[in-house]
């Protein structure tokens, strides 16, 4: 064999650190498009640190005049407040999740024994869709949307399904409440 036809050294070594970079390139992309977004993430831990700490809201009331305008005072926006008892979600309460170093309101419902958490953070309405979207993070069920003004995020530990139910029973009496005409779409 001639030595220009024998592989070098430096050949096979190029090749292995090509093989490397582009697995953990690969490996990073995929993280990353997997992973959850910070805000997300915020939110899901808020709601584990209320279910834990026993206290899940800042005030306590099922009157949604006296949940919406004491988070109106202490936050620059306070959130639609609907009344869901009737239909199986009685409202527990509110409270002020910190998300990105900014103060958002949570509203906090019930539904037997388990909590749900709406939360409005305040994000770049386009990085939410109209319709929801449902999403697993450490156990809970996370469905994130958006109708014309706000976001919205709300998780549970309720079963997929409820939580979806929970999600339009919301949507419907927020579009009610003001007063739009569509009817939200489902969750995907």
């Amino acid at each position: 064999m001639r030595k220009c036809d024998r592989p070098s050294w430096r050949i096979f070594a190029a090749a292995i650190a090509a093989t490397i970079v582009a697995t953990l390139g690969l490996d990073r992309l995929i993280v990353t498009v997997g992973a959850p977004d910070a805000a997300t993430q915020a939110i899901v831990s808020a709601h584990m640190r209320a279910q834990i700490s026993g206290q899940p809201v800042d005030v306590a009331s099922n009157d949604r005049h006296a949940v919406k305008p004491w988070l109106a005072g202490k936050l620059p926006m306070a959130p639609g407040v609907v009344d869901l008892a009737g239909l199986g979600f009685p409202l527990l309460g509110g409270r002020i999740d910190i998300v990105a170093g900014v103060g958002v309101p949570t509203l906090v419902y019930k539904r037997r024994e388990h909590l749900i958490s709406v939360t409005e953070p305040r994000a770049n309405i386009g990085d939410y869709r109209a319709t929801p979207q449902r999403r697993t993070l450490d156990g809970y069920s996370v469905v994130r949307w958006s109708d014309p003004d706000r976001a919205y995020e709300a998780v549970s530990d309720l079963a997929p399904a409820e939580l979806d139910n929970f999600v339009a029973v919301f949507r419907q009496a927020v579009a009610r409440e003001r007063g739009d005409a569509v009817a939200p779409e489902s969750t995907k």
